[in-house]
């Protein structure tokens, strides 16, 4: 077997350039020089969505100005359900009589919005 076919085989099983490296007892500088001599293409592993928000979801968020790391977050890290941490809007740290005031409810230059 080849070093190219057992390059192609481990990255088929989703190892990174660091671990193939790690396993043929070679730095990642001396990898990257045999993978330019052999013509071996740049394989990127597939990112994998762990938060379970679909790409409707998503876009549903980044419509109301919620970015997608702040979405990942709130399901993965705060333990909320999709459907909250896509429709709740985003909160700013201004406080007016001991209140979090929404930043939706604020323009660009901070005069509230009338509704």
């Amino acid at each position: 077997m080849t070093f190219k076919e057992k390059y192609l085989m481990l990255k088929g099983e989703h190892k990174t350039d660091r671990e193939i490296a790690f396993l043929f007892h070679m730095s990642l500088t001396a990898l990257k020089k045999i993978k330019k001599l052999y013509d071996i293409p740049t394989i990127k592993r597939p990112r994998i969505n762990n938060a379970g928000l679909t790409e409707d979801e998503l876009q549903r968020g980044e419509s109301i100005g919620l970015k997608r790391r702040l979405m990942y977050k709130r399901v993965r890290s705060l333990g909320w359900s999709n459907e909250k941490a896509v429709s709740e809007p985003k909160q700013c740290n201004k406080r007016t009589d001991g209140k979090i005031v929404l930043s939706s409810m604020y323009g660009k230059f901070g005069e509230k919005k009338e509704w």
